[in-house]
Order: C-alpha cells, then structure tokens, then sequence
C-alpha cells in the first residue's frame, strides 16, 4: 500500500514491482543476507545502494521484516524509515490462514514481530516516521500530504490524487501473491539459460508440485519442482526439495521482450509470486563463475554461431586488467544444450591474490546485446600460493 503510493508520487521503488510493492533485486540480495551473512553478500548491498543513489534523487524499497537486520540502514545514505502499525490479531488470522499456521502460533509470533517493530521504531537513530494502517485507511488523503511533506517530494495533483487512490485494504492484485492458498511459489529469475522458482503445497509439504511455464501465454513447458530449497524454513520443516530451474528453448534467444509466469494445475488456489515478469534473452549471454587454481573462470554462449573467439574484458574494482578470448574447453555446456559455447579463463597474478574481497566483472566487447550472470560481483580473492625460489 504504501510502497505502491511512494512509486505513484514520483518516488523509485525498484524496477518490476511485485503487487505487494517489493523489490525483487534488493530483495534477493537482502534475503541472501539475512540466510547467511558474508562480506561479498554485505558489499553486493552496498553496491546496489550506491547504484541507486547516483541515479536517482529520492529512491526506496520495501522488504518485510527487514527491521530485524537493522544494520542495513546504516549502509544508507541519509535514509527515512517508514514503520506502518497495524491491529495484531488481524496480522496473525491472516498469516494463520495464508500460511496454515496453528492460530496460536499465529498470535504468538506476530506478537513478538510487533513488539521488535516498536522496538526498532523507538530506538532507531535514524528520522522515522510511524502510522496506524487503520488510520491510513480512514483518511488517505492525511496520510499522502504527510507523506510527502515529511520527505520533500513535489508530485503533481494527477500524481498526489493517483497515489490516494492507492490506498486500499489488499487490492485484488495483492491478494492473489500473499493471500490464502493451497499451492504457494515464487517465479523468481531467468539466469544464463534457466527460469529459476520454487512451488509447494501447503497441505503437505511431501507433495511434489508440477509447474507449467507460460511464455506470452503459451505453455512451452511442465517441470516438478523437486529441487533442494533450503531457504524455504518459513513453509517447510522436514521436505526442502520444492525448487526448479527450467531450460528456456534456444528459439527464445533472440532479444524480443516477452513475459514469462507459472500456472500450477489441480491445485484448488494458488499464490505465486513474480509473475509476468519480462523475459528478454540476448543472442550473448554467459556466467562469471568463481576462482579456480588462481583463475578466474566462466563461460560464454552466442546463439547460432560459436561462442569461441569472442573478446572478454575482465575488470577488477572497475579497473580493467585483461582482455582474453572466450576459447577454453567447455565439455560440459553442450550436454546441457549450449551448443559452440566457449569457456572463459584469466590467469591473475599475484598482485590479486591477496585474499581479500574485491570487484569483478566480465564485459562482451564487440557485442550490441549481451548478459554476464552474476556479473558484476563481489567475491573473496584466494592468497597466492607459496612460490618455488627461481633458480640461478
């Protein structure tokens, strides 16, 4: 509700909102943190933060229960939190339904939330701002002026009157991603080749879900969803094997924008997040991967032709230090149906292998069109091996 009213007031919230107004790429990173926090899963934060602040003036986001982890704030620049309060037996009969938790638990549990929210919302050093989700409901129009005076902003009166609009109890489009369900799921990304997601049934966690995947409508294919998920604790707790990656065929890899989502069938209500995102596959794309006997290692596909003798360059903290040609073996692609892709190998001196986290990138040279999975990226540098003295 209120993420969707900032971005109508002119405010950035992320590029392909959810209906519930969340960031998929701050979020991703964000909920990677909170499973297990590292330095390159800390600077990759960072460097989104940064990213966004040089493009754009006023910008925010929204990830639920981020409160619990409120160091992030501290990589902000300047930042104004947002705290919306609402009725907590409302919170946990939702929850108990979407979620089919004991109501007990239900209460329990969104009690303790609540109580961390305020917590967080009264020791904060930061300027934060508190509402009643009621409130906001019974006068909206209070509620958007204050929003905009508290931060600066200068919408216009189309723009003021679309974001009051806004303000609603669970629009339809909100419900279907976060209201009561048997099959839940989310279709998360396409990366190097594969749509990435995960979908479970609620009623029993032993089931195996079978997805379709829509591309433009047209179902192009059927996959179970049987892949490990261990990041799925807050819907599972002894079957985690809910994943799956699905190989999009080659005649997509063209450049055109299309939309891709998941259609679950003899499910008798489904929530799936992510749906009807863009899907758009250039003729170039690849993965930088991770270090491997003091080299930097990936790969790189051209649809239609080979892959090899395509020009690499390999950056370091945004300093370029090699140019290599994509023409190192890669026995495993062509199984995997990458037909003339061609693998990627720089040799780093001893100058980088210094074991610290740095900054690294691949870029296509030559190439209109073309995307590097996981690039940019940062990543813990291994220390150089012990040299043999030369002889004399």
């Amino acid at each position: 509700m209120v993420a969707v009213a900032l971005e109508t007031l002119g405010v950035f919230m992320g590029e392909s909102l959810e209906a519930t107004g969340e960031d998929n790429e701050i979020g991703i990173a964000i909920k990677s943190l909170i499973a297990g926090r590292t330095e390159e899963k800390v600077l990759t934060i960072k460097d989104i933060f940064g990213r966004r602040d040089a493009a754009h003036p006023v910008w925010g986001f929204k990830i639920p229960n981020i409160f619990r982890t409120p160091e992030i704030f501290e990589w902000l620049e300047k930042p104004v939190l947002i705290f919306i309060f609402r009725d907590t037996i409302a919170i946990s009969q939702r929850m108990s339904k979407a979620m089919r938790r004991d109501p007990a638990e239900a209460v329990a549990s969104t009690g303790q939330l609540q109580a961390e929210l305020l917590d967080c919302f009264l020791t904060t050093r930061f300027p934060a701002l508190g509402f009643s989700y009621e409130k906001v409901l019974h006068d909206p129009a209070k509620f958007v002026d204050e929003l905009v005076g508290a931060l600066g902003l200068s919408p216009t009166p189309e723009q003021r009157d679309a974001a009051i609009a806004k303000i609603m109890p669970s629009p339809e489009a909100y419900l279907k991603i976060s209201g009561n369900a048997q099959v839940v799921g989310q279709l998360e990304r396409f990366q190097a080749g594969y749509i990435y997601g995960w979908a479970l049934d609620l009623t029993n966690e032993h089931t195996t879900i079978t997805v379709q995947i829509e591309i433009d409508g047209t179902v192009v294919g059927n996959i179970e969803a049987n892949l490990h998920r261990g990041d799925l604790l807050e819907y599972c707790r002894e079957n985690f094997h809910h994943g799956f990656q699905y190989k999009v065929p080659a005649s997509y890899y063209d450049g055109v924008e299309r939309t891709m989502r998941l259609s679950i069938k003899d499910a008798s209500s489904v929530r799936i997040g992510g749906q009807d995102q863009v899907l758009k596959i250039p003729a170039v794309f690849g993965v930088l991967e991770d270090i491997l006997n003091e080299t930097q290692r990936g790969w790189v596909y051209r649809h239609g032709q080979s892959a090899e003798g395509l020009t690499i360059r390999y950056k370091i903290d945004d300093q370029e230090v090699a140019t290599v040609k994509a023409d190192y073996p890669r026995d495993d692609l062509e199984p995997a149906g990458f037909i003339g892709a061609a693998g990627i190998c720089v040799a780093l001196d001893d100058r980088f292998l210094d074991g610290n986290v740095h900054k690294i990138e691949f870029e296509v040279e030559g190439v209109d069109e073309w995307v590097i999975e996981g690039s940019p990226r940062y990543m813990r540098f291994p220390k150089a091996a012990p040299r043999a003295p030369e002889s004399t």
